[in-house]
């Protein structure tokens, strides 16, 4: 099992950048199958049709099954390893970046060019929206009115997502709570001396944002 959490986009996002008078247009957008990769490069070609260049690299799949790079007419090696290597250094899933670039006249070298390309790769997702896919379990919890409103504070600080309260002869909460609280259970019939009802609806997949530090 991974140390990192399962990171992906939670919508597409562009940003460009000029390196000696050449003009670069990162793009990154969220992807599950390789037909959705197809479809956003030909998207971004279609966009920027007078562009000399359009590289990119995307992994897709529970475990990067599907990856792919491409330097687009560019040294082998100077724009989709670069980006690549950005994806994969983030530890991103699920995620197409391409890099189109209009060239300026004057020559980067393959430094240069590596640099170039890895560095617009990043900005495109220096500022995007960042989601964590999470295993969660969703239950019901429920219990008098009594003990409802101090039980919610409570489950705000411990569960991922309180999905919603349903007011009837008694109130039932729902949550989403991450599988891998194995805690969550036993804290919570302490919580409520052993008086909440507790029902185990599903397991599920859910995306939630992700602070990522810059």
């Amino acid at each position: 099992m991974s140390e990192f959490p399962f990171l992906s986009l939670a919508t597409a996002h562009e940003a460009e950048q000029t390196i000696k008078k050449s003009r670069f247009i990162g793009y990154a957008a969220p992807i599950t199958t390789e037909t959705d990769a197809t479809n956003i490069l030909d998207q971004v070609q279609a966009q920027h049709a007078k562009a000399n260049h359009a590289a990119y690299a995307y992994v897709a799949g529970d475990h990067d099954e599907l990856t792919r790079q491409s330097d687009a007419g560019e040294p082998v090696g100077t724009a989709g390893s670069p980006i690549l290597n950005v994806i994969q250094q983030q530890h991103l899933h699920n995620v197409i970046i391409v890099v189109t670039r209009f060239f300026g006249g004057i020559k980067l070298g393959a430094g240069g060019l590596i640099r170039a390309y890895g560095s617009s790769a990043s900005l495109a997702i220096l500022d995007a929206s960042i989601v964590e896919r999470k295993a969660l379990t969703r239950y019901e919890i429920t219990l008098d009115y009594k003990q409802a409103e101090p039980l919610n504070t409570w489950l705000a600080d411990r569960v991922d997502q309180i999905v919603g309260t349903d007011y009837g002869v008694a109130v039932t909460i729902t949550v989403l709570v991450g599988t891998d609280n194995i805690q969550f259970v036993t804290e919570l019939t302490s919580k409520t001396n052993g008086q909440a009802q507790l029902k185990k609806i599903d397991e599920e997949f859910a995306e939630i944002p992700y602070a990522v530090s810059k």
